[in-house]
C-alpha cells in the first residue's frame, strides 16, 4: 500500500509548506501552487515573503 492511500484511509491530510525569499517579489506562481495543491485536497501553509 503506497503512503499516500495510507494517508486517504487514514483521514489525514498531506500538509505542504510553500515559502519563497524576501528579495524576490514574483510571489504569483507560488500562490498558483498554493491554490492547486489545496485543490488537490492538501493542507498548504503560505508563509508569503521572507
Amino acid at each position: 500500500m503506497s503512503d499516500q492511500q495510507q494517508r486517504a484511509e487514514s483521514g489525514r491530510k498531506i500538509r505542504v509548506v510553500v515559502a519563497k525569499p524576501g528579495l524576490d517579489g514574483h510571489d504569483r506562481g507560488a500562490k498558483i501552487i498554493a491554490r492547486a495543491l489545496r485543490d488537490a485536497g492538501m493542507e498548504v501553509i503560505y508563509t508569503g515573503l521572507h
